[in-house]
Protein backbone atom coordinates (compact mmCIF):
# COMPACT_ATOMS: atom_id res chain seq x y z
CA UNK A 1 0.00 0.00 0.00
CA UNK A 2 1.03 3.62 -1.03
CA UNK A 3 -0.10 6.43 0.75
CA UNK A 4 -0.02 9.98 -0.63
CA UNK A 5 -1.27 13.53 -0.33
CA UNK A 6 -2.64 15.59 -3.10
CA UNK A 7 -3.36 19.45 -3.10
CA UNK A 8 -7.15 20.49 -4.62
CA UNK A 9 -7.82 24.13 -5.68
CA UNK A 10 -10.98 24.03 -7.20
CA UNK A 11 -12.35 27.56 -6.07
CA UNK A 12 -13.47 27.22 -2.91
CA UNK A 13 -12.07 24.31 -1.93
CA UNK A 14 -8.11 24.23 -0.94
CA UNK A 15 -7.55 21.05 0.59
CA UNK A 16 -4.99 18.44 0.92
CA UNK A 17 -6.41 14.76 0.14
CA UNK A 18 -4.86 11.72 1.33
CA UNK A 19 -4.44 8.83 -0.29
CA UNK A 20 -4.36 5.02 -0.33
CA UNK A 21 -3.53 2.86 -2.85
CA UNK A 22 -2.94 -0.98 -3.13
CA UNK A 23 -1.97 -3.19 -5.41
CA UNK A 24 -5.76 -4.89 -5.94
CA UNK A 25 -8.84 -3.99 -5.67
CA UNK A 26 -9.91 -7.07 -4.24
CA UNK A 27 -9.87 -5.81 -0.47
CA UNK A 28 -11.70 -2.11 -1.00
CA UNK A 29 -12.96 -2.07 -3.94
CA UNK A 30 -10.28 0.24 -5.56
CA UNK A 31 -7.36 0.45 -6.16
CA UNK A 32 -6.86 4.15 -4.75
CA UNK A 33 -9.44 5.64 -2.26
CA UNK A 34 -9.44 8.84 -0.35
CA UNK A 35 -9.09 8.04 3.33
CA UNK A 36 -9.22 11.64 4.37
CA UNK A 37 -8.64 15.72 4.26
CA UNK A 38 -6.91 18.14 5.56
CA UNK A 39 -6.56 22.49 5.49
CA UNK A 40 -3.88 23.96 3.97
CA UNK A 41 -2.68 26.01 6.68
CA UNK A 42 -2.19 22.55 9.00
CA UNK A 43 1.26 21.16 7.78
CA UNK A 44 1.51 18.41 5.37
CA UNK A 45 3.21 16.09 7.97
CA UNK A 46 0.45 16.71 11.12
CA UNK A 47 -2.53 16.56 8.42
CA UNK A 48 -1.15 13.53 7.16
CA UNK A 49 -0.22 12.16 11.03
CA UNK A 50 -3.77 12.67 11.79
CA UNK A 51 -5.34 11.43 8.92
CA UNK A 52 -3.55 8.16 8.67
CA UNK A 53 -3.86 7.55 12.13
CA UNK A 54 -7.63 7.85 12.20
CA UNK A 55 -7.97 5.83 9.02
CA UNK A 56 -5.64 3.13 10.75
CA UNK A 57 -7.74 3.32 13.95
CA UNK A 58 -10.89 2.85 12.29
CA UNK A 59 -9.40 -0.15 10.32
CA UNK A 60 -8.09 -1.91 13.86
CA UNK A 61 -11.15 -1.22 15.12
CA UNK A 62 -13.93 -1.76 12.57
CA UNK A 63 -12.19 -4.16 10.43
CA UNK A 64 -10.09 -5.90 13.47
CA UNK A 65 -6.79 -5.44 10.93
CA UNK A 66 -3.79 -6.27 12.56
CA UNK A 67 -0.82 -4.19 12.01
CA UNK A 68 0.85 -4.42 9.01
CA UNK A 69 4.20 -6.52 9.45
CA UNK A 70 6.38 -4.20 7.16
CA UNK A 71 7.69 -1.17 5.58
CA UNK A 72 8.88 -1.62 2.20
CA UNK A 73 9.54 1.84 1.20
CA UNK A 74 9.98 5.09 2.89
CA UNK A 75 8.71 8.62 1.61
CA UNK A 76 8.49 11.99 3.61
CA UNK A 77 7.42 9.65 6.55
CA UNK A 78 10.84 8.26 7.33
CA UNK A 79 10.69 4.70 9.30
CA UNK A 80 10.78 5.44 12.60
CA UNK A 81 7.96 8.08 12.13
CA UNK A 82 5.57 5.54 10.41
CA UNK A 83 6.28 2.93 13.02
CA UNK A 84 5.45 5.29 15.84
CA UNK A 85 2.20 6.67 14.18
CA UNK A 86 1.40 2.95 13.95
CA UNK A 87 2.66 2.43 17.66
CA UNK A 88 -0.69 4.96 18.42
CA UNK A 89 -2.94 3.11 16.85
CA UNK A 90 -2.43 -0.87 18.02
CA UNK A 91 -1.96 -2.15 20.74
CA UNK A 92 1.19 -3.13 23.05
CA UNK A 93 1.08 -6.83 21.70
CA UNK A 94 1.19 -6.00 18.34
CA UNK A 95 3.83 -3.43 19.15
CA UNK A 96 5.84 -5.53 20.70
CA UNK A 97 5.70 -8.14 17.61
CA UNK A 98 6.04 -5.32 15.64
CA UNK A 99 9.26 -3.95 17.42
CA UNK A 100 10.71 -7.89 16.96
CA UNK A 101 9.89 -7.90 13.69
CA UNK A 102 11.69 -4.21 13.25
CA UNK A 103 14.56 -4.86 14.80
CA UNK A 104 15.09 -8.38 13.49
CA UNK A 105 14.89 -6.58 10.02
CA UNK A 106 17.56 -3.92 11.49
CA UNK A 107 19.75 -7.30 12.32
CA UNK A 108 19.43 -9.09 9.10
Amino acid sequence: MFIWTSFLSPPGIDRFVVIASQDSPEIHSYTDEAIGHFDPDESVLDGAHRTIADWWRSQATEASQPLWESLIQAGEVDRDTAWAWAREVWDADSAIYFLTYYINQQVM
